[in-house]
């Protein structure tokens, strides 16, 4: 299985490698060979090991310098993937978990392949008219999607981490044990914490395991390269601000940010990833022979996640 992750780590790298063009960078041609679905990589097909290697690498190459984003299909096959597994049915955020989680993670989840069609001709024209049935406002939500997605992702990650760090913070916000918050000061228990990044920080430094800390602090240094930061948590933190007050327009980041809160999720099926992979395959199957007994490209439950389109 080593072999699988050493190719996705090689593939992205390539990738970056290509695209560079001096000070910039250019899409296209050599550098789409590179591509993970080009060379035969399924998400649904990768075991726990190599499924989070691909969120972290395909996150280190969404986000590009001056917060330019290139939003592949490799991206929205594992966004839907991991939605499958993590809000599809039996997920951790599925409906029977937590009611408000579920809404916030299937909305956020949706507005990340909202806009995707099978990459196909075929598939390319019958989205052109389907989008020409749509009412002007569903249309023009849709084209707007990855708007939404920069606000909702934000939300989302937060109330992953605040899961994640249980012990420590409730999912209002809550303290309910002591940590550190920076510059020798500590959240006490009863107050609130309200900044994502102290909470992505108490994950990295209390909480998660060295895997996800190694996991996350690799995102994150990303994160802080691009900004000419040093500490990736406080852009996160400064991406929220921005974010949550319409100071400033971050509607590039979203992929970044949902990729994030995806891949702390992913650490808590770590030990069943390998039942529910087959559990996920087995409804995908079920969708798949559904859609052809009815001839409706649309005759897939609402809880189907996989694949996009």
């Amino acid at each position: 299985m080593r072999l699988s992750r050493d190719k996705i780590e090689s593939l992205c790298t390539s990738w970056a490698q290509a695209v560079r063009q001096g000070q910039g960078f250019a899409i296209g041609g050599q550098s789409e060979q590179y591509r993970l679905w080009n060379n035969g990589i399924g998400f649904h097909e990768l075991d726990y090991d190599e499924i989070r290697t691909a969120c972290v690498e395909l996150a280190k190459i969404l986000l590009l310098p001056g917060r330019n984003t290139i939003i592949d299909l490799d991206h929205i096959l594992l966004w839907s993937w991991l939605s499958e597994l993590l809000i599809g049915r039996d997920g951790p955020m599925s409906s029977s978990a937590n009611r408000e989680i579920h809404d916030l993670a299937q909305i956020t989840a949706r507005s990340a392949s909202a806009g995707s069609s099978v990459p196909t001709r075929e598939g390319f024209d019958r989205a052109r008219q389907a989008d020409g049935l749509l009412t002007l406002n569903a249309r023009e939500f849709l084209r707007g999607g990855y708007i939404a997605l920069s606000y909702l992702s934000f939300p989302l990650l937060e109330t992953i981490a605040r899961r994640s760090c249980g012990a420590f913070v409730g999912l209002s916000g809550e303290v309910l044990q002591t940590f550190p918050k920076g510059h020798n000061q500590s959240y006490i228990v009863g107050k609130y914490c309200s900044n994502v990044g102290d909470v992505l920080r108490l994950l990295i430094n209390q909480v998660a395991s060295a895997e996800l800390k190694s996991d996350i602090e690799d995102i994150l240094q990303h994160v802080a390269s691009i900004e000419g930061a040093t500490d990736g948590s406080e852009v996160i933190y400064r991406w929220r601000n921005s974010s949550l007050h319409g100071e400033t327009t971050l509607q590039t980041i979203g992929g970044t940010v949902f990729s994030l809160g995806l891949l702390i999720s992913l650490d808590s099926i770590k030990s069943s990833y390998a039942d529910k992979r087959t559990a996920a395959l087995e409804r995908v199957t079920r969708e798949q022979e559904i859609q052809s007994l009815t001839g409706m490209a649309n005759s897939r439950s609402p809880w189907s996640y996989y694949p996009p389109f």
